[in-house]
């Protein structure tokens, strides 16, 4: 909440008061520190801040008027806006009326006649200071709100425009890659604050972000080889050691370590499985910072990259996030990489630790997604990115 002075003068305060004289009196103790707005009785202020409604934030009122009291003209008026700071003003034989109206009805303070003016002059401040801190609080909730909302769409937007990639280009599983290269921006970004969501939200329109994230997914597919969708499959009959595949397309930004054991069996033949790797394990380079290294695990039960999330939070962020920045060629090669990977039958699984500057990605094959020329049919892609939680909301935390 914001520390600055109290603008006391930021919302109207409603005085209501049958005698003439309290009214005038009222005005003429508080004018200089409040706007002040005057009625005679419940039905006239009612008028009143039905006209003024968006601008009064406190009303003070008397019990004990003509037509209706004042603890039933607030109960009306809290009905219009339920925001409203309320005083009722009684004299001391209506004291209980006074309290059971905090008590019982949500009048933020009562005061006594005659007036004690500077207690008076302190209770008005701190209804208005209340009334500030209410409106900013509502402020910052709408604000979040907006925010989410902004990502739930974007994603949404995301989905369609990978759905429309997918039928373009011809690319199997392709929601594979880019459910992970989101889930990756979603561990490894800096969150964006609620103003910058909401004025990203009011900067473009979701017309113009699906056609940005249509051209940032063709840019990614454009450095694909020509010909990918129908080349040859790996052969899950032909299978070759993951970490003799690693260690002919590694270069020294990636450390490759076998866990002990025969370690991971990758679909071959070797040629194809190692042309794959190395362009995975390139796409994955382009982002590294000049002394970045990646440390390379090969387990019996797969492959485990340990990922630097401030380089990939850098890359991914103009790609899948909430603010204006423009992708770098590093992004879109990430991009490919992983499509291609996925495109091949390749598996991703993310580990994350909180808390470390690093994210372990496990990456495989599944059986059933490589060789033959099968793949998800256009429906299925639908499918996939339609129901997938991971493109239609983001959790904030």
């Amino acid at each position: 909440m914001s520390m600055e002075p109290a603008d006391y003068q930021k919302y109207l305060v409603l005085f209501v008061d049958d005698e003439d004289k309290t009214r005038k009196y009222f005005k003429r103790l508080f004018g200089d520190t409040f706007r002040i707005i005057l009625a005679a009785d419940g039905v006239e202020a009612m008028d009143v801040l039905q006209q003024n409604l968006d601008d009064v934030g406190l009303i003070v009122t008397d019990q004990r008027m003509p037509n209706e009291t004042g603890v039933a003209f607030l109960e009306k008026a809290v009905k219009i806006k339920p925001s409203l700071v309320r005083i009722l003003s009684t004299a001391y034989a209506d004291i209980e009326a006074a309290i059971d109206s905090v008590n019982k009805g949500g009048v933020y303070r009562y005061v006594t006649k005659p007036w004690d003016v500077a207690d008076f002059e302190v209770t008005l401040r701190r209804a208005m200071e209340f009334c500030l801190l209410q409106s900013e609080r509502d402020d910052l909730l709408r604000q979040k709100i907006t925010g989410i909302e902004s990502l739930a769409m974007g994603e949404r937007i995301l989905s369609l425009s990978a759905l429309a990639a997918a039928r373009e280009s011809g690319l199997r599983y392709i929601s594979e890659g880019l459910t992970t290269l989101v889930q990756l921006h979603g561990i490894c970004s800096a969150r964006p604050s609620e103003t910058e969501m909401v004025a990203h939200a009011h900067r473009i329109s979701w017309p113009e972000l699906y056609r940005r994230h249509h051209a940032f997914l063709g840019k990614a597919i454009a450095l694909l080889p020509r010909g990918l969708a129908g080349a040859a499959r790996l052969s899950a009959g032909d299978l070759v050691s993951a970490a003799a595949v690693l260690q002919a397309a590694a270069d020294s930004s990636f450390v490759i370590e076998t866990a002990g054991g025969e370690g991971a069996r990758w679909p071959g033949p070797q040629g194809p499985a190692t042309e794959l790797a190395s362009a995975l394990l390139a796409g994955i380079k382009a982002i590294l910072a000049p002394s970045e290294t990646v440390h390379v695990v090969v387990k019996n039960g797969g492959v485990e990259l340990l990922l630097p999330c401030v380089s990939l939070g850098k890359a991914l962020e103009p790609l899948f996030g909430s603010t204006d920045g423009v992708p770098g060629e590093a992004s879109f090669a990430l991009v490919a990489a992983f499509l291609r990977f996925a495109h091949a039958g390749g598996t991703f699984e993310l580990l994350p630790q909180p808390g470390s500057e690093t994210v372990t990605m496990r990456i495989g094959f599944a059986p059933s997604r490589t060789g033959g020329e099968g793949g998800d049919s256009i429906e299925a892609v639908a499918s996939d990115l339609i129901g997938n939680e991971l493109f239609w909301a983001r959790n904030l935390g």
